[in-house]
């Protein structure tokens, strides 16, 4: 729940920045809220595919 602010309610702060060391990659940019619509989808007889749509947003947007 870090924006870009510096805020750190959970104190994660020193994790994250120790896992981004230890990977090399910013993980300040994954997304905190994912949306996939529809949430439930039936699939019919002699169909194999589903469309799902994805909204994803960082804590800051």
């Amino acid at each position: 729940m870090r924006g870009d602010d510096d805020w750190d309610p959970m104190g994660v702060k020193a994790i994250v920045a120790a896992a981004e060391r230890e990977t090399g990659k910013n993980l300040h940019d994954i997304a905190t809220w994912l949306r996939i619509a529809p949430a439930k989808a039936t699939i019919e007889s002699g169909v194999d595919t589903v469309v799902l749509n994805v909204a994803e947003k960082r804590f800051r947007d």
